[in-house]
């Protein structure tokens, strides 16, 4: 079991992994991760400089996800900054 479920979700992606028994393929999947991040981080240039926020509305209540959270790691890998709050 993991100890946190949030943050970043390779940390437990990889501890998933290794307790299946197929940590190669958990190193391979992230490794697939980061070269898909790369060439997305190249393409878009300097639009990474951006700050970005990622808000879910809900009925009742509004959401706003953290750098803990997974889009909030996979902005972070791409280079963007969020905004204060």
């Amino acid at each position: 079991m993991s100890e946190e479920l949030h943050g970043d979700w390779k940390i437990n992606f990889s501890l998933y992994a290794e307790a299946l028994g197929r940590t190669e393929n958990g190193v391979a999947a992230i490794d697939a991760y980061t070269d898909a991040v790369e060439s997305l981080r190249e393409r878009l240039g300097t639009a990474t400089g951006e700050e970005v926020s990622v808000i879910r509305f809900l009925p009742g209540q509004i959401r706003i996800y953290q750098l803990d959270s997974f889009p909030g790691v996979l902005l972070r890998d791409l280079g963007f900054a969020r905004p204060a709050n």
